[in-house]
């Protein structure tokens, strides 16, 4: 997938959990590295998995209790499942979603 990363961007973790995805956590983006940056034994690794850069995390939060994508703002989203991966959520959304998740832990 190709995007344009930058610093300071947040990507939601999502992962099947029981039978229902849900958000598992968020990281914040750090560094974003380009094939031809990275050491030769990591972009023979990247080439091989189709990866165009690497991405390195200021930050990693994984929520206590997974929160159900069906219970937050893209439950009627008509993308499911894989079809959200990549998905380009606006800034809104993204705190949107944080913000609801951290309700949903109690």
């Amino acid at each position: 997938m190709l995007r344009n990363w930058k610093r300071g961007t947040i990507i939601l973790l999502a992962k099947k959990t029981g039978k229902d995805d849900s958000f598992i956590g968020y990281g914040v983006v750090d560094k974003v590295e380009m094939l031809w940056e990275l050491p030769p034994e990591e972009a023979a690794y990247a080439k091989e998995h189709g990866w165009r850069c690497a991405l390195t995390f200021r930050t990693l939060f994984r929520f206590d209790k997974p929160y159900p994508i069906k219970e937050s703002i893209l439950a009627d989203d008509p993308r499911k499942g894989r079809l959200l991966h990549g998905a380009r959520l606006t800034e809104d959304q993204v705190d949107a979603i944080l913000e609801a998740a951290e309700d949903y832990q109690g």
